[in-house]
């Protein structure tokens, strides 16, 4: 006989039922979304700040965010409520190039920086869970990974130092292809290039170290790889059969 669930959980993990409520506005069109006024200043130092008496919207309830997407706050206040990130899959490669983002990384991209804005560090430490999940998961027989737009959208909204930064070049050094790197350069961050560029140097010469004492250039570099070729036409090649011999001292030297 099956066990049934057991519908008990700890009465701290209780989604909010009761208190105030605010409401945010989102949006060109000011898409309503509404939230438990404690709840949301617990998690987020923003809506904490901005939620005071103070201030406008602490005396209305209400929080205007024009620049924001709704479907990110969707996904944030769903969170909020469930600690779940509720994102659509991508379950085939068809339509896919190796050089594309999943659509899941533009998402987790753009509800990572939302969570450096907001100061909510729990919520960006599920995001970066999330984002190493899906870069474990094979699509028929192929990991895929986040890179050039959804780099840059992290780039773009965060600051040096970022730990969202350092996942997204970590991610590149450690399952990077020739592929990962745009050929159109204005896809490229130029920020993300310089800092890959530093960490992969550092990465190599840590193999270096391990492999110990360094040897001459000379004896690990063919430097034929580098000569450019040497061309002689015939015409100025017969010009030089046909020169005189030279001495050391600059006299003709007679053939014989």
């Amino acid at each position: 006989m099956t066990t049934p669930t057991d519908p008990r959980a700890d009465h701290t993990q209780a989604p909010f039922t009761d208190g105030g409520t605010v409401k945010l506005l989102v949006g060109p069109k000011s898409s309503p979304f509404t939230v438990h006024e404690e709840l949301i200043r617990s998690r987020a130092a923003f809506f904490d700040t901005a939620l005071k008496n103070c201030w406008a919207e602490g005396r209305s309830g209400q929080v205007m965010m024009p620049e924001d997407e709704p479907d990110v706050i969707k996904l944030y206040v769903q969170y909020l409520y469930t600690s779940k990130i509720y994102l659509e899959r991508t379950t085939t490669s068809a339509n896919l190039k190796s050089s594309d983002n999943l659509p899941e990384y533009i998402v987790l991209a753009k509800v990572y920086v939302f969570g450096e804005r907001i100061q909510d560090s729990e919520f960006k430490n599920s995001v970066v869970n999330a984002i190493l999940a899906r870069a474990s998961e094979i699509i028929e027989g192929k990991h895929w990974y986040p890179i050039t737009s959804a780099v840059d959208t992290i780039y773009k909204g965060t600051t040096t130092g970022s730990l969202g930064r350092q996942l997204m070049v970590e991610v590149h050094v450690l399952r990077g292809g020739a592929n990962f790197i745009s050929d159109d350069q204005e896809m490229n961050n130029k920020d993300f290039l310089a800092d890959l560029a530093r960490a992969m140097l550092r990465a190599a010469r840590q193999v270096q170290i391990a492999a110990g004492p360094f040897p001459g250039l000379s004896s690990i570099i063919d430097a034929r790889k580098y000569h450019e070729k040497v061309e002689v036409t015939s015409e100025r090649r017969m010009d030089l059969r046909s020169m005189d011999a030279v001495d050391g001292e600059g006299n003709t030297m007679e053939k014989h």
